[in-house]
């Protein structure tokens, strides 16, 4: 550190030598004044003693608006040197943090834009097609790198609102991490591919028209799981619609996802080997056997080869999006199979299929009157060992009696006056009545025998666009045994619980206020969840934000002079 009598060694000759010869002019003022350790005003230092220098960078020094470091904690004014006797008194000023923070934000948001235009992008989303190495290539976009450490941390911090998609970025190597855990139920992204196909709670059968093939590609999920563990991942999702599984005739039957070009090829050897057999059309298919499919050309051995030695898979796995009729190929071990299991298999997809080939409707099912069993059963190559006794009682399952509208408005009232005798009104108070109380009226009963002993199965019968908590039921067998499962995450209980406090996704952090047992007893989650459990299932509800562990409240009794005491620790 030089001493403040360094100043009286310098003329104006000596100054101006030094600005042009283009020192930097901060790390010479720090060294030879101490702006940073002594706190002396500079400003006036100079302008007393070089009061005459005409040096155009010491006039721009001049300009310059400082904020000094005041070490003189008990004043707030800086004191005179003795060595230098006039040095004029100024108040320091001090840091306003929340407006270098804003000041940032907006500088930073100005890189990302640079960024983003020299890439070619013209708004946010087009960040998503922007490789890493392209965008690094500005000056700016490394200095954001180098502030955040990645273009998605950099995408969430700098623009918080929007509406980001993790998947659809080219790189994220956190979320190619959670999906390597065992517990990954690909919801978010289930949600999300509904949502831009205007699928709704209301119209979930519309999953069979998706082409899941697509899905996959779109959310990126191309060896990351097998097509029944997506199969169930969609049931997952939406746990109170029941999906037909059979339905999902666009998704290819082989457990690893081929490249699009390997399938192109595969097409053109099919192709040849279907026209080898006679056939010009796909549905000619189902007259050829393996053998002559093999034996005809080499591309159908070659096929055979690939996909296991079976047509099926081969059709299955190279047009989806054909309407394939498993029983009509000549050799179908897989179908053979599920009919072996005689009390869960109800040919019930057979039955719709030659409903529809004979243009039978729900307006005109006494044609099935019409229609010889000898004739479907050959048809659709049902075994000898089916009677048509079986036949008949498998048709009558297929099209069960469906309540009339004044048979469900009868229901109704007959619901709301098991209500009124507990002396309740609204449909919410069901969630206060047990399956007993339907029990002890005749009303409640009758429900019971039409629809189950559940309550739970008529209040959603009744009222399917009610907006039912499904944890608020006083008995749900089916949800406690889901949340026996070991990747059961409380989604929706956490969801469900934040909108109905108010937290909302844009002040998260309040979730500190309220105290886990709150939230335990108002989703009647069990002991068996632990505290820290339910600390990281909150923190996966929500990914792009960092929970504080410590900040959640936990609410503990303590006994005190035969009182019951509560308090939250924080």
């Amino acid at each position: 550190m030089f001493p403040l009598t360094f100043l009286k060694r310098f003329n104006k000759n000596s100054i101006n030598k030094i600005f042009t010869n283009n020192y930097n002019r901060s790390s010479i003022f720090n060294k030879a004044f101490g702006i940073q350790c002594l706190g002396y005003n500079l400003h006036g230092i100079v302008h007393n003693n070089f009061n005459n220098i005409q040096s155009g960078s010491i006039n721009r020094f001049y300009s310059e608006s400082k904020v000094f470091n005041n070490l003189h904690e008990n004043s707030n004014t800086i004191k005179p040197s003795s060595l230098v006797k006039e040095i004029p008194t100024k108040t320091v000023k001090e840091y306003n943090f929340k407006e270098n923070v804003k000041i940032l934000l907006e500088n930073h948001k100005y890189y990302f834009n640079i960024a983003l235009h020299s890439c070619g992008g013209t708004k946010l989303d087009d960040v998503y097609n922007i490789r890493y190495d392209d965008f690094v290539k500005t000056l700016q976009a490394r200095r954001l790198v180098r502030y955040y450490g990645s273009m998605i941390k950099i995408c969430y911090s700098l623009f918080p609102n929007h509406n980001w998609v993790p998947w659809l970025f080219r790189q994220n190597n956190d979320l190619s991490s959670k999906r390597k855990q065992p517990n990954y139920d690909y919801h978010d992204e289930i949600n999300w591919y509904a949502s831009i196909n205007n699928i709704t709670s209301s119209n979930l059968d519309q999953w069979y028209d998706i082409s899941l093939d697509e899905f996959r590609k779109v959310c990126k999920m191309f060896m990351a799981v097998s097509n029944n563990q997506l199969k169930s991942f969609i049931e997952k999702a939406y746990p109170y619609h029941k999906f037909d599984t059979n339905k999902f005739n666009k998704l290819i039957n082989s457990n690893s996802f081929p490249n699009f070009e390997l399938i192109e090829s595969h097409k053109n050897k099919f192709t040849i080997a279907l026209n080898s057999c006679g056939g010009s059309e796909l549905d000619d298919i189902y007259n050829i056997s393996l053998e002559d499919f093999k034996k005809n050309s080499n591309q159908g051995e070659s096929l055979a080869y690939i996909y296991g030695n079976s047509i099926i898979k081969i059709c299955y796995s190279l047009f989806p999006d054909h309407n394939w009729v498993p029983w009509l190929f000549k050799h179908n071990v897989e179908l053979s199979n599920k009919r072996n299991d005689k009390e869960n298999y109800d040919y019930h997809d057979e039955i719709n299929w030659y409903a529809s080939i004979n243009n039978i409707t729900s307006s005109n099912l006494d044609q099935w009157y019409d229609i010889s069993l000898d004739e479907f059963r050959n048809t659709c190559k049902i075994l000898s060992t089916v009677s048509n006794s079986q036949l008949i009682s498998f048709i009558e399952k297929a099209y069960p009696q469906i309540p009339t509208s004044e048979l469900i408005e009868n229901h109704i009232n007959q619901f709301y006056i098991v209500l009124n005798s507990f002396g309740k009104c609204k449909r919410e108070d069901v969630y206060e009545l047990g399956l007993s109380d339907f029990n002890n009226i005749a009303e409640g009963r009758s429900l019971i025998n039409y629809y189950g002993r559940s309550v739970i199965k008529i209040c959603y019968s009744l009222f399917p666009n009610h907006n039912w908590v499904p944890w608020l039921f006083k008995q749900n067998i089916d949800l406690s045994n889901k949340r026996k499962q070991p990747n059961y995450d409380y989604h929706d209980e956490i969801k469900w619980f934040a909108s109905d406090n108010g937290i909302q996704d844009s002040c998260l952090d309040g979730w500190y206020n309220f105290p886990l047992d709150n939230f335990r007893s108002a989703c009647k989650i069990g002991k068996a969840v632990s505290n820290e459990q339910l600390k990281s299932f909150i923190q996966k509800a929500y990914p792009h934000h960092n929970f504080h562990p410590g900040k959640f409240r936990l609410t503990k009794y303590k006994f005190y002079r035969g009182r019951q005491l509560k308090f939250a620790l924080i």
